[in-house]
């Protein structure tokens, strides 16, 4: 896991995050019987998911997902395998503009039907430069939305 992340790093996710989520819906849903501090916004965005091994994107593994709901620390996703990885990063488009959450998977529930319900805690914000499998991943990204 990335325990990187600073003060600095977590309020840059949260104003990330918060931005993200007042673009959406706001149907706000408590669940104070699982002890979560934080509301839960629905919103349903498609996103791409790299895992992260050695501490890099590993793209060539990359999956499609949906995202259930955001916090302004966390996403949950649904994806139709497990996620037996400890971070990944998250490709999210806010205001026309690719951003990648690094995150820590910190659940795994199973659905059923080998669909399960992924819940991240986003520790911070990547820029593409960062990792030059990023802009690999994107120009997967723009030929697989030429051949849709």
């Amino acid at each position: 896991m990335f325990s990187l992340g600073s003060r600095k790093n977590q309020e840059k996710v949260r104003r990330f995050m918060s931005r993200f989520i007042n673009q959406g819906s706001m149907a706000r849903i408590k669940v104070p019987d699982q002890g979560r501090i934080e509301n839960r916004v629905d919103m349903n965005v498609g996103v791409w998911v790299a895992p992260m091994l050695n501490r890099r994107p590993d793209v060539d593994r990359a999956f499609r997902a949906i995202t259930k709901n955001f916090t302004t620390s966390g996403v949950g996703l649904f994806v139709d395998h497990d996620v037996p990885f400890e971070s990944v990063l998250v490709r999210l488009v806010s205001e026309d503009q690719a951003m990648f959450l690094r995150c820590d998977v910190v659940d795994s529930t199973s659905l059923g039907s080998n669909f399960y319900l992924i819940g991240l805690k986003v520790d911070d914000i990547v820029p593409s430069s960062d990792f030059s499998e990023l802009e690999k991943l994107e120009n997967l990204l723009n030929e697989y939305q030429t051949v849709e």
